[in-house]
């Protein structure tokens, strides 16, 4: 195994695992170890949002981390496989159509180790709609029509 660095960050003993990490090539040969842990940007029912800078370009991402034993206990395969779809734009079987939408992030790689399944998405600063509704707790009219259209 081999640990994974997050750059200025205090690590506690009890995250000191979820550094740790089994790393598994896939398709695109892309793997955790190909980018630098930055910090944590968010924290859910399966795992976390970690902002990363990828090694070899300097680019910023959001790695979504999921916990593969938490969905598989919690029963939510079809809605994270559903998801990824989504961000990497594949095709919607019911429909046959393209997903492409521009207020829906990029997915750019996914790949899995033997602990977590990995999401690397676009990195948007300010985060999702939740985020920025619980931080400004209301809009007015102006504000919200774009978001409303």
């Amino acid at each position: 195994m081999k640990r994974v660095r997050f750059n200025s960050l205090c690590i506690l003993p009890s995250q000191l695992e979820s550094c740790m990490l089994d790393s598994q090539e896939n398709e695109s040969n892309i793997t955790i170890n190909d980018f630098i842990l930055l910090k944590t940007l968010s924290k859910g029912a399966y795992g976390k949002v970690i902002l990363a800078r990828k090694k070899n370009t300097s680019d910023l991402f959001a790695i979504k981390v999921l916990e593969k034993d938490k969905m598989i206990e919690k029963n939510v395969m079809e809605y994270i496989h559903n998801e990824k779809n989504i961000l990497m734009k594949k095709e919607d079987k019911t429909t046959e159509k393209n997903i492409n939408n521009e207020f829906i992030v990029r997915g750019v790689y996914s790949f899995q180790s033997k602990k977590y399944l990995y999401m690397v998405m676009e990195f948007m600063k300010g985060g999702d709609f939740n985020n920025l509704l619980t931080n400004f707790n209301c809009f007015d009219e102006e504000t919200a029509k774009p978001y409303l259209a």
